[in-house]
């Protein structure tokens, strides 16, 4: 199970939504340049399985062994 990490709030830098709401920036990434990465969300019983999240926003990292 994912741990619901919350996220860096994009212009005060506060973390916040910690253990309601979890993201983790995904493997793919976008166009050189582009401010945005791919991302896993979650939270209040749903699930967000592609999206797009500005890089500004420090979502976790979850590191996956071949």
């Amino acid at each position: 199970m994912a741990v619901a990490t919350g996220l860096r709030h994009p212009s005060s830098g506060a973390l916040t939504n910690v253990g309601t709401w979890g993201a983790y920036y995904g493997s793919s990434s976008f166009a050189a340049g582009n401010p945005n990465a791919s991302h896993l969300a979650f939270g209040s019983g749903e699930v967000y399985p592609l999206g797009s999240a500005h890089r500004a926003l420090a979502l976790s990292v979850r590191c996956v062994q071949n």
